[in-house]
């Protein structure tokens, strides 16, 4: 994660040119997580310690989720073209660069004014082949003319009212040329927004190419579980500061959808709860084109059972 390690490097000399106190590390850290989980999302950063307060203990882990989401796109070819929607610093930029150096243009939309400023600023610090375009605008209001190769709204919609969020989906819907992809926090809450964005990009004719193994209605939407993933990152010893975490790493929980424009070939199935592994068998529940199921892998079939014990939560197989 070279790119993510440079900017943040950046961000915090760029936001930081006087030593903040962590006490006020520490209270900008909670009025974030309180923010969340009211779901204000960043309308409630106001001030350089929040901004240091993301950059430090939040946008890692967002970093990480998307850049995992990102694996699932079946590309023949590296894209070209990126419209990054509630872009914030430009973390999904950021993560599709760490994954295709190639990429030609990048184009981030933000609407908070500390998070675009402070954009635009960091992203002058990098030598970038890539021609990055920002643009400050409210997304329900914002439709684009051009398409491109690969849209991202991440860690946006769950902050919006449902007429908002269907607005922003269509209008990412129609700038997508091949793959559209979301990314949200791994809650019920964000899994039940998922869904209904899941069936009004069904309604439009597209194709869902991540993480279901198929077309159908998710097997999960009656049921008290729903769709998430995680992604285990490393925290560095300022993100322990200020989330006040003894452990040197963290654990993101997240759910997505990924979406083209044509149809892909679907995995047969995928890996949707960290698998279980027992004394001679591991266990493994499964989202398949039949729905949901459990599958035992014993030790006697060995070929089958060394592959599980390789096998991760979120994968295919």
């Amino acid at each position: 994660m070279v790119a993510l390690n440079i900017l943040l490097t950046k961000a915090l000399d760029y936001i930081d040119q006087e030593r903040v106190a962590i006490k006020k590390l520490h209270k900008a850290h909670d009025v974030l997580s309180n923010a969340y989980r009211q779901k204000k999302g960043t309308s409630s950063l106001t001030t350089s310690e929040h901004i240091k307060a993301y950059f430090t203990a939040r946008m890692p882990a967002t970093f990480a989720s998307i850049y995992q989401c990102l694996s699932e796109l079946p590309f023949e070819s590296p894209p070209e073209t990126m419209l990054d929607l509630g872009a914030g610093p430009g973390t999904a930029t950021l993560a599709a660069l760490e994954k295709w150096p190639s990429l030609k243009v990048a184009t981030l939309v933000e609407q908070h004014q500390l998070m675009f400023d402070l954009s635009c600023r960091l992203f002058s610090f990098l030598d970038l082949p890539t021609s990055i375009r920002h643009l400050q605008a409210d997304l329900v209001k914002t439709s684009f003319k051009e398409s491109f190769d690969l849209v991202v709204l991440g860690y946006v919609l769950g902050e919006l009212g449902k007429e908002e969020q269907l607005k922003v989906i269509e209008n990412a819907w129609n700038a997508t040329s091949q793959f559209f992809l979301i990314v949200s926090p791994g809650t019920p809450f964000d899994y039940d927004i998922l869904m209904h964005a899941r069936d009004f990009l069904l309604s439009k004719g597209g194709f869902v190419v991540a993480p279901c193994p198929h077309q159908k209605e998710c097997p999960l939407r009656e049921t008290k579980d729903w769709c998430h993933f995680s992604v285990r990152l490393n925290r560095t010893k300022e993100h322990q500061k200020i989330k006040q975490a003894s452990l040197s790493y963290e654990d993101e929980k997240y759910a997505y959808l990924l979406f083209g424009k044509e149809s892909t070939k679907n995995p047969s199935q995928r890996i949707i709860k960290r698998p279980i592994q027992k004394s001679g068998h591991v266990i493994m529940d499964l989202c398949t084109v039949d729905g949901i199921k459990r599958e035992t892998i014993s030790r006697k079939d060995k070929e089958a059972y060394k592959k599980s014990l390789k096998k991760e939560w979120g994968e295919t197989c």
